[in-house]
């Protein structure tokens, strides 16, 4: 038999029983059938593990922007050549101003929001000019508080399930 789930007062009917493009960013999959006006109540939870997994994401490739810019910047005394950007401001202009974005308060938020910089919640901007991220502050800071962290993590105060005009 096809699935039916009411959802905010629509019917909606699916022929599997795994439905993925009705509540986004949620999955359901459908194990029991009820009775006639009977109602199953779903737990919806923070998905801590995947707002890490996302952050760690970003870091890394964060992480490689650098080390690129790192790498077409030095001379290679061996072959005795300099990379693409070797004597040219613009490879430490471009780590400069990268820093400068991820340690600054991010400018969509309000004064009042709890968490204003990425490294009030753990990500954090070593001496190398790479990021990386405190478990333990970043794990207090999503457990805590985690809508106040997504707000920071989305660029703007406003999380009411619209998407954000940026990341």
């Amino acid at each position: 038999r096809d699935s039916e789930i009411v959802v905010e007062n629509i019917t909606i009917n699916k022929s599997s029983n795994t439905i993925t493009d009705v509540i986004e960013g949620l999955n359901l999959n459908l194990h029991d059938v009820t009775d006639s006006g009977e109602t199953a109540n779903v737990l919806v939870e923070n998905n801590n593990a995947g707002v890490k997994s996302k952050i760690t994401d970003f870091i890394t490739k964060y992480n490689s922007v650098i080390t690129a810019v790192e790498g077409y910047s030095k001379w290679d005394a061996e072959l005795k050549i300099g990379g693409a950007l070797f004597g040219d401001s613009q490879g430490s202009s471009l780590k400069s101003t990268l820093g400068t974005l991820i340690g600054s308060k991010n400018a969509g938020m309000n004064e009042d929001q709890f968490y204003q910089t990425l490294s009030q919640v753990g990500v954090e901007l070593t001496n190398s000019g790479k990021l990386e991220l405190d478990s333990t502050k970043f794990n207090k800071a999503i457990e805590d508080n985690f809508d106040e962290a997504i707000k920071l993590f989305a660029g703007s105060s406003n999380i009411s399930g619209e998407a954000p005009d940026k990341f």
